[in-house]
This record gives structure tokens, sequence and C-alpha cells, in this order.
């Protein structure tokens, strides 16, 4: 996961992540045989200021792990700073043709992308770094309340968003991506682990295959 805003220490206390925390968890996934990818702001490091925050958090993946990391795609600057960063770790000239971060780019269901995420996108494509295009779909909420309603518009927008990778620099690679959730009709709370999430990710996972996208 990315971005939890507290944690529950051995000594049970729940409290604001640090630096120094966020560096536990990159070494614990880094020697997980079951994770690929060490993410990137398991927690978020309060220690830090938000300004360059997402500096120490890419030197941390960086630092503690050799699996491949989620760059930060918080800003379009953030974006730049990173693959600056990876630049001068792997090289210019090896990130042309080698992956080595990751950027998650979310689209604003309904039908929206907007420039922070754009322009974070633009910056990872222009580097040939793979993107994740990930509508963010809040069932019932940014979306009809219909499981294929749902999928459909989803599905809309991922697409328009593999074709504005490749548009920015054809070839780029890129993910068929998604960030799903349902709401409740009643409080209008986000719910994770209900079936239509399970029904909308099969779906999601047919659609991908049925275009041959990762």
């Amino acid at each position: 996961m990315t971005g939890a805003p507290y944690l529950r220490d051995l000594d049970d206390v729940r409290r604001n992540p640090t630096l120094d925390d966020l560096a536990i968890f990159h070494k614990l996934s880094h020697m997980m045989p079951a994770l690929h990818s060490s993410a990137h702001h398991i927690v978020e490091p309060y220690d830090h200021p938000i300004s360059h925050r997402h500096l120490a958090i890419t030197y941390s993946s960086m630092k503690y792990s050799d699996k491949t990391f989620m760059g930060m795609t918080t800003s379009p600057k953030n974006a730049e700073d990173v693959l600056d960063m990876c630049a001068i770790l792997f090289g210019a000239a090896f990130m042309e043709d080698h992956p080595v971060t990751t950027g998650n780019c979310n689209g604003n269901s309904p039908l929206v992308g907007d420039e922070t995420m754009l322009g974070a996108m633009r910056a990872f494509c222009r580097r040939n770094q793979p993107v994740l295009c990930s509508p963010f779909v809040l069932g019932g909420a940014n979306t009809p309340a219909s499981v294929p309603a749902s999928v459909a518009q989803l599905n809309a927008e991922a697409l328009s968003a593999l074709a504005y990778a490749q548009v920015i620099r054809r070839g780029c690679p890129a993910i068929y991506g998604h960030f799903l959730s349902t709401v409740s009709m009643k409080s209008r709370a986000p719910m994770a682990g209900t079936p239509e999430i399970s029904m909308m990710n099969f779906m999601i996972g047919q659609m991908a295959r049925r275009y041959g996208v990762p």
C-alpha cells in the first residue's frame, strides 16, 4: 500500500510515521519474495516538509531496496525530480531502454485528466519510463451505480490515458490500471472488499487482455 497517515509501532502506539519508519518498510518489502516492488511512500514521513518530502522518499526507495519502485507523481516538478535522481543512479542512457521506476497517474472520474497528473505523465513518458494509467473510480459516486456502466466509464478513461501516453512518446511503456472502490448508497462512504469490486476487477482484466496491454 502507499500513503498510510498512521502506523502502530511495536510498543502498540498509534502515531505519525517518520522517514526512519519508511526505511524499515522499504527493507521489509525488499526481503519479501512475494513482493516485486517496494512501492514508494508506504507510510507518510511527517518529519520531512512536503516541499522536499518526495526527495527523501525516493532516496529511501533507492537506498534500501533494489526492487522497482514507484516514482512520485504528486506534481510535474516532483516527477521530474524523481527522474533526475534515477538518471544519477542508473544513467540517462540506460533509462532510454530499461524501466527503472513507474509513475502512477490517476484520472479524475468522470472523464477528467487534471494538469497535475498529466504533467507527471508527460515527464515519465519523455524519459521512456512506464506509466500506470489508473482512473480513480468510486462506483456509485463518480460513476453510475451499476457494475457494467462503471466499467464502461473506467475503460474509456483508461484507454484515453493510454492513448495520451503514446501521443507524448510513441512506444512508451504504459499499463492499463485502475483505482477502484464502491460507495455505500446509504452513507456515501467508500467501501473496499465488496462483491461488485471483485466483479469489476475480473471485467477490467478481461478488457486489458482484449486490448493486448498489460
